[in-house]
């Protein structure tokens, strides 16, 4: 995100990326609320002796109410909103500032032409 913000690249691209964090976010929630199977797929090996090892619960995520996964989405969502909101207001600065900087060495570039047409001696 913050690469295709600063790089210039159109917003709507930038947009996508937000929106797929906050389907991948409230697909996460949602599972841990109502446990639809998504993360019940063992990819390691002896996975369900490690689970139990840390949590209390066999198969992560371990499941929750319905109030703390909604204010869990909402936080996430949220946290990731200001900084999107943030990195773009960041990025836009930082392209000003570098046009400002680029036409000040123009002109520099254009007066010091200029000077040397001049014949001084």
């Amino acid at each position: 995100l913050d690469l295709l913000l600063l790089c210039g690249t159109p917003i709507r691209y930038s947009y996508a990326v937000v929106l797929f964090v906050y389907f991948n976010a409230m697909a996460s929630a949602l599972e841990k609320i109502f446990r639809f199977g998504l993360y019940d797929f063992d990819w390691a090996e002896n996975s369900q002796y490690h689970r139990r090892q840390k949590y209390d619960c066999d198969n992560l995520p371990c499941r929750v109410d319905a109030v703390d996964g909604f204010s869990d989405l909402l936080l996430i969502l949220w946290v990731i909103g200001i900084y999107f909101v943030l990195t773009r207001w960041f990025a836009e600065t930082a392209r000003k500032e570098r046009n400002r900087i680029l036409a000040s060495i123009d002109a520099a570039n254009h007066i010091a032409i200029s000077l040397s047409r001049f014949d001084l001696a």
